[in-house]
């Protein structure tokens, strides 16, 4: 790979980042917050949120490890795993975003009437 496409893959990062993982925060929030997910009770939210959290963390520190050359295939191998750990992370802060709100109970008193 020619190092003149690294903007290709840095653009990618950061969008995956600054936009990916944010937008499913806000989903995630969003339909809890609107009761749209009745089937997930409050420990589901804990062990979901748990369990990306630690992946997400854990591929965002093996693609810091790796460190691997923009030449080999072993580059794109970090790529794959920076980019799925920034929307992991995202369910890991909106799952535990909707934690609090149940721990505070503001979920039923901001909720909106129909």
């Amino acid at each position: 790979m020619n190092p003149d496409y690294l903007w290709l893959t840095e653009g990618l990062e950061i969008i995956s980042f600054f936009v990916g993982g944010p937008i499913v925060t806000l989903v995630i929030v969003y339909l809890a917050w609107r009761g749209k997910l009745p089937t997930f009770i409050s420990q589901r939210y804990r062990v979901i949120g748990i369990l990306a959290g630690m992946t997400g963390f854990s591929l965002f520190a093996l693609a810091r490890w790796m460190n691997a050359d923009v030449r080999t295939g072993q580059y794109f191998f970090q790529l794959v795993c920076a980019l799925a750990s920034f929307p992991l992370l995202g369910v890991f802060m909106g799952c535990g975003f909707c934690e609090m709100l149940r721990m505070w109970r503001w979920h039923q008193n901001t909720k909106l009437k129909d």
